[in-house]
C-alpha cells in the first residue's frame, strides 16, 4: 500500500476511503460493522458496532498499519476472523492484486460457506512508462528501465496472468471482484460490486464507469 495507483493516487488514501465509503453505507442500512487487518505478530479484530464515531475510530487505527509490514499474512489474517467471528457476515476484502493472488482458494471457500464475500482490489501503477518512481530507493527510475520494451511486455503478461488467477478463484469461490484505480470510482463500483453479487455474478467483474 505504499504505491500508487494507475491514476497517481496513494494506495493506502483510496483503501482507507474505500473502507469508509462501505462502513457508511452499511451504517445508513442499519448494520453493525467492523475492520481486521495484520498487525505486528497478531490481527486486529475490532468490536461490530455502528454510527459515525465508529467509522472515525476504525479509519485512524487502520491508517497507522496499512502500509506496514507485518508477520502474520493476509491469508492468515482472514483465517483469524473465520476463527473468532461465529456469525454470518458481508465480508469485504480491501487488498490489491499482490494480496488476492495471496490468498488460497480454499481459504476464500470457507469464508464463502457461511459468508457473503465480496473483494475490492486496488490497482497498482505501472512500472514501466513515465515518471515511474521507486519508493524503496528513492528515485525515479533509469529511462532504459522504465522504457524498455521487454520488461514492459512481461509487466503486462504478470498483471494478466495474475487477473485470469482471481477470476478463476473467485468465480470458484463464489467470490465477486472488483478492481479500483481512483477513489472516483469508489461509490459506483461499490454499487456494481453488490448488485452482481446480489445476483450471483461471482468472479473478477472489469466494469468499466
Amino acid at each position: 500500500m505504499t504505491g500508487d495507483t494507475p491514476r497517481g493516487e496513494s494506495k493506502k488514501e483510496v483503501a482507507l476511503l474505500t473502507f469508509g465509503t462501505v462502513a457508511y453505507l452499511t451504517d445508513k442500512n442499519g448494520a453493525d460493522f467492523s475492520v481486521a487487518f495484520p498487525k505486528g505478530d497478531t490481527s486486529e479484530i475490532s468490536m461490530f458496532k455502528a454510527g459515525t464515531e465508529h467509522i472515525e475510530r476504525l479509519i485512524y487505527e487502520y491508517e497507522k498499519y496499512i502500509d506496514k509490514d507485518s508477520d502474520i499474512s493476509f491469508e492468515q489474517c482472514i483465517k483469524n476472523v473465520l476463527n473468532c467471528v461465529h456469525k454470518r457476515m458481508i465480508v469485504i476484502l480491501i487488498t490489491d492484486i499482490e494480496g488476492l493472488t495471496s490468498v488460497s482458494e480454499s481459504t476464500l471457500k470457507a469464508v464463502a460457506c457461511n459468508n457473503d464475500l465480496m473483494a475490492m482490489c486496488i490497482e497498482d501503477a505501472m512500472l514501466t512508462g513515465d515518471n515511474v518512481f521507486d519508493n524503496e530507493l528513492g528515485h525515479y527510475e533509469k529511462w532504459f528501465l522504465s522504457h524498455n520494451e521487454k520488461l514492459r511486455k512481461q509487466e503486462l503478461e504478470y498483471r494478466e496472468a495474475a487477473a485470469n488467477s482471481i477470476a478463476s478463484s473467485s468465480k470458484q469461490s463464489r467470490t465477486s471482484v472488483i478492481s479500483l484505480s481512483g477513489s472516483d470510482e469508489i461509490i459506483d463500483k461499490t454499487i456494481v460490486l453488490f448488485e452482481r453479487h446480489r445476483h450471483g455474478n461471482y468472479g473478477y467483474i472489469k466494469t468499466t464507469i
